[in-house]
C-alpha cells in the first residue's frame, strides 16, 4: 500500500474496510487506487474517469491532470470521475512487472539502489536506506506518468474516508480545529 504523507483520513475505520478490498482485488494482479468522489469542483487535485462500477470498484478509462475550473464542474456534473487521492494498493510483483515493461531505466536505477542499501539492524525500529547516490540517479517521474496511465489492470475503488490532502494552508485551515476568530 502506498499512502502519502500529507494527507489526512478522518474516518480511518472506513479506510481500512476499502483497504481490504482492495488488498483482495491486488491479489488478483490488479493495481488498485483510491478514488475520492469529489463533492466540488476542485482544480488543485488529478482526477480519475472510472467506467461504470459493480460492487463499488471500476476499470480506470484515464487519469486527468489538474482541469481548469469549467472542466472540473463538467466533470462533477458528469459523474464517474474522482479525486486521484494518490493511495494504492498493489503487489511488489506487479509493481515491478510494469516498470519492466513501461519504464526498464526506472527499475534498473532501483535496482542499483536496492543493492547498496544500508539498514538499521535495531529489531524494534528496522529501517532500510536506498544507497545515495544510486537511488539520485531514478529518473524523477511520477508514477501515474510512468506506469498508472499505461497499464492495463487499474481499478478505481471509490472512498468515502473524509480525506483531504494538505497540501495547501488553506487545506490545513480546513481540517483545523478554529478558535472564535476562525
Amino acid at each position: 500500500m502506498v499512502t502519502p504523507a500529507d494527507q489526512v483520513v478522518a474516518h480511518p475505520s472506513v479506510f481500512v474496510n476499502v483497504a481490504r478490498q482492495a488488498i483482495g482485488l491486488a491479489a488478483q494482479d490488479h493495481i488498485v487506487i483510491f478514488g475520492v468522489p469529489p463533492d466540488r469542483p476542485e482544480t488543485g487535485y488529478g482526477y480519475i474517469q472510472a467506467q461504470s462500477s459493480e460492487a463499488g470498484v471500476a476499470q480506470v478509462l484515464r487519469f486527468v491532470e489538474k482541469p481548469d475550473v469549467k472542466t472540473a464542474q463538467d466533470y462533477l456534473a458528469a459523474g464517474g470521475y474522482f479525486w486521484n487521492a494518490g493511495l494504492f494498493v498493489l503487489k511488489a510483483s506487479v509493481w515491478l512487472q510494469a516498470l519492466q515493461v513501461f519504464r526498464p531505466n526506472i527499475l534498473e536505477a532501483t535496482k542499483r539502489a536496492w543493492v547498496s542499501r544500508s539498514e538499521d539492524k535495531n529489531p524494534a525500529t528496522p529501517f532500510v536506506r536506498p544507497g545515495k547516490e544510486e537511488f539520485a540517479t531514478t529518473p524523477a517521474e511520477s508514477i501515474d506518468y510512468a506506469v498508472m496511465e499505461r497499464a492495463d489492470r487499474v481499478a478505481v475503488v471509490p472512498v468515502a474516508i473524509g480525506w483531504n490532502d494538505v497540501g495547501s494552508w488553506d487545506a490545513l485551515h480546513a481540517i483545523s480545529d478554529l478558535d472564535g476568530l476562525g
